[in-house]
């Protein structure tokens, strides 16, 4: 009884911390002398229950949880996206920050992944050290219509 407790506990909480708004929608560019960037982070068990804060040019923009994405409207220059810890004391996105510099044209549509990864394992007595880094990158767009339209809208 103790280990289904727990268990569910487990799932309650990784759901928890998973997108909750309407699944994947593309959507119509605000106008056409912009460029819609998606940034999405695909499903993944490692880190699932925590997540980084989405920056751009060092402005805040959302919160990017697990089986998540946001989109953005941006005008053609150049930008830093980065993924990163908040603010907020006891944040749970340890892997790390990390960003990507990427120029914008506009009428145009990008794709970011961002992505917890699990870099080593480590036995420490009787417990494990996990160490990870956050993967951001531009993905083609074939291959994030796949990866994306299993997410849902963050807020």
């Amino acid at each position: 009884m103790k280990k289904i407790i727990i268990t569910l506990s487990i799932m309650l909480l990784l759901i928890s911390c998973s997108a909750s708004g309407p699944v994947f929608k593309p959507e119509p560019a605000a106008d056409k002398n912009t460029a819609t960037v998606y940034i999405y982070r695909p499903w993944k068990y490692f880190n699932a229950a925590g997540y980084p804060d989405i920056y751009i040019n060092d402005k805040h923009m959302f919160a990017l949880k697990n089986q998540g994405y946001g989109v953005v409207h941006l005008n053609p220059n150049q930008y830093v996206i980065r993924a990163d810890k908040s603010s907020i004391l006891m944040n749970n996105w340890y892997p790390g920050p990390n960003s990507i510099n990427l120029t914008i044209e506009a009428n145009k549509e990008y794709y970011i992944r961002v992505s917890p990864q699990s870099d080593s394992i480590t036995p420490i007595a009787n417990t494990v050290m996990i160490t990870g880094s956050t993967e951001i990158i531009l993905v083609p767009k074939m291959l994030a219509l796949k990866e994306i339209s299993e997410t849902k809208k963050v807020n």
